[in-house]
């Protein structure tokens, strides 16, 4: 991994792989996943008009 790279978002463990996650939008409330299916390269910029409108009544979780 390149150490000078930098990223919106965090890296989660999940079964020995780091999945990069970005979230948005209160923690108290629903949560909405966004999950590119495509091969978009960077689903957080690609999502980022969507999740904006919806973080202000939902909690977003991108990855």
């Amino acid at each position: 991994m390149n150490k000078t790279l930098k990223y919106n978002g965090e890296l989660v463990n999940v079964d020995g792989h780091n999945i990069h996650i970005y979230r948005t939008g209160n923690i108290g409330n629903h949560k909405i996943v966004l999950m590119s299916g495509s091969g978009t390269v960077a689903p957080v910029y690609d999502f980022k008009i969507l999740y904006e409108k919806l973080s202000k009544k939902f909690r977003v979780i991108v990855i």
